[in-house]
């Protein structure tokens, strides 16, 4: 039965998990929070902060407070900034501590594709939660250390974990499933009329699949998109109606190596269209676009599409050139097929029954206990 302190318990438990998730996979998710006093006061160092999807919010405006990827403020990765201008070439962003702008200290101009979320603010004053980053700091660290130690993290021991999980949970899951029918005739001779707790190992695969399918599929569809190039006409050294190289950064801020896909969406070329990066690391690719014959500019765009690398390589790429939703469906189906031999190898199929004089096991009590 549901309960106010139940729907509490759940509420910070799913809050938590998704701050985490978020931390480990590089991509906000429900809650953020800042690591240096750029924000103070409006959000002080180690205060957190509820992060809105910008797919929810829609277009930033001047005034609000944003996480975006940055490229040079504390050398890369995920900022939360205010934004205090907009020019055509995109928005000016600002610590509100700082006296000058990120685009005074070399920042290039905040796209809205570069936009991952928006702090939550009433009034003008943003949402804060005193304190909340010291304690994922730590899980946070914890968390890596476990994935470091399984090979996770690196796009060699990601692929070779990716592949163990889903034989692994498929020999779960198969072992389960001939002792279940093995088992079956003789529960029914030896059921128990003692009355106990009842857990219903659907529920607890599905609890598990929504905390760890929905943030994994929010940051592989959250940070892929369309980066937009813009080319003048008259670039020096360059002919007119020739073309212009240039170096584009595509960086991996998360835990879990991933395949970044790069293609042009125009008439620009990329060099090398796909690459495994490992957690924490960043690369460049070569993007050629044509230049304008006259006056003017063009705008030609890369998407970069991201997977985590839980198949091998080549697998993820043939996947994606049928369709990119196939590679989305086939990381799914390793996570998907992890966690039920998990689920299913501790607890079994449907319901069970947990009952007082029952010892062999300790665990399903135990989750039972805590989720009630």
């Amino acid at each position: 039965m549901l309960t106010p302190k139940r729907i509490v318990t759940a509420i910070f438990v799913v809050a938590v998990a998704g701050l985490l998730a978020g931390q480990v996979l590089g991509y906000p998710i429900i809650l953020g929070f800042v690591e240096t006093g750029s924000m103070s006061p409006s959000v002080e160092k180690g205060d957190g902060f509820v992060a809105i999807p910008s797919f929810v919010t829609g277009s930033p405006s001047v005034g609000d407070v944003v996480v975006f990827e940055a490229e040079e403020v504390q050398d890369g990765g995920l900022v939360t900034h205010r934004i205090v201008g907009e020019t055509e070439e995109g928005y000016i962003t600002k610590g509100d501590a700082n006296p000058f702008t990120d685009q005074d200290g070399g920042e290039p101009y905040v796209t809205e594709d570069d936009v991952l979320a928006e702090a939550l603010s009433i009034g003008g004053t943003v949402v804060a939660v005193p304190r909340l980053g010291v304690a994922v700091r730590t899980a946070r660290g914890t968390v890596a250390g476990i994935l470091g130690l399984v090979g996770i993290g690196t796009a060699a021991g990601t692929q070779i974990s990716g592949v163990a999980l889903f034989v692994f949970g498929v020999a779960l899951v198969v072992i389960a499933s001939v002792e279940e029918r093995a088992g079956a005739s003789d529960r029914d001779r030896k059921r128990s009329r003692k009355r106990g707790s009842v857990i219903d190992s659907r529920l607890v695969f599905l609890g598990f699949a929504a905390l760890i399918l929905v943030p994994a599929n929010f940051v592989m569809v959250g940070q892929s998109g369309v980066q937009e190039i813009s080319t003048d006409a008259g670039v020096e050294g360059v002919e007119p109606g020739g073309s212009l190289n240039r170096e584009v950064t595509v960086r991996n801020d998360g835990y879990i190596a991933m395949l970044v896909i790069v293609e042009p969406t125009g008439e620009a070329e990329v060099e090398r269209g796909s690459v495994g990066l490992p957690a924490g690391e960043k690369t460049t690719v070569t993007v050629t676009t044509p230049v304008p014959e006259s006056g003017g500019k063009r705008t030609d765009g890369i998407r970069d599409n991201r997977y985590f690398l839980l198949l091998p390589e080549p697998v993820l790429r043939s996947l994606y050139s049928v369709n990119p939703l196939l590679a989305l469906v086939g990381v799914n189906a390793v996570l998907v097929v992890g966690i039920a031999g998990l689920v299913v190898g501790l607890l079994g199929y449907g319901k069970v029954r947990l009952r007082e004089t029952e010892s062999p096991k300790p665990y399903a009590k135990g989750l039972w206990s805590f989720l009630r």
